[in-house]
């Protein structure tokens, strides 16, 4: 039952990692253009989203799965570096999007742009009613970094938000008393503190690096779990 089951994830898996594949290699040249096609990059990048997530998921079935049947030390390392391999890119792709996010919220306009973007924010303003949003607070965990960042995204995007009120609502999306608020709490709520703020926030908690070692640590300890139960001491 057990390798049915392997076989049927490892069908699924394979399609979700051709997509995934195709998706990423359509993204990912569109970052090194001189004129970035913003529009596009967020399609293919909330597309990238839906695709990761599955596909991490199933990878994770299948783990849960293997190292209950395979014993042969090559093929689960054959796994667990064809599994790092994606999570690896994502990591970058998600990083370079964040890159990209900061330098066009940095860009310099001419005057005349400044004014007419200003006079459309204020009409939109009267208007526009955030709708209610359930972001999970982040408690400084590393390991829930990526979950709450992709919640919070949105609101991070929001061009019709102030700054200001963005910090506002980073500050709520933390867990009072975790390292995560302190650090927020840590800057005056400013509209110019904002993207400071966010920087800080992502090299402490998102930088690449950690989220490669914390996912290579927690498949180690996997691995070491299903031996131990194969093999008990």
């Amino acid at each position: 039952m057990a390798n049915q089951d392997l076989s049927r994830l490892k069908l699924e898996r394979t399609q979700l990692r051709r997509k995934f594949t195709e998706t990423a290699n359509a993204l990912e040249p569109l970052f090194d253009e001189d004129e970035k096609d913003i529009r596009r990059i967020n399609e293919l990048f909330a597309k990238m989203s839906d695709k990761a997530e599955r596909l991490f998921r199933v990878d994770q079935s299948v783990s849960d799965i293997l190292y209950t049947v395979v014993e042969d030390d090559n093929e689960l390392n054959n796994e667990f570096d064809a599994m790092e391999t994606y999570r690896e890119r994502w990591v970058l792709i998600c990083h370079r999007k964040d890159e990209l996010l900061q330098s066009q919220n940095q860009r310099p306009v001419d005057q005349y742009s400044l004014v007419s973007s200003s006079s459309n924010k204020f009409n939109e303003k009267r208007l526009y009613k955030l709708p209610k949003l359930e972001v999970e607070k982040f408690d400084g965990n590393i390991k829930n970094w990526i979950k709450f960042w992709a919640q919070f995204r949105k609101i991070h995007e929001d061009e019709r938000l102030d700054e200001e009120d963005k910090f506002q609502y980073l500050i709520q999306s933390t867990l009072k008393g975790s390292p995560a608020r302190e650090l927020l709490e840590s800057f005056p709520p400013s509209s110019s503190n904002y993207l400071k703020a966010v920087d800080q926030l992502k090299s402490r908690f998102g930088r690449d690096e950690l989220l490669i070692e914390l996912y290579v640590r927690e498949l180690l300890n996997l691995v070491l779990t299903q031996v131990n139960k194969r093999f008990p001491p």
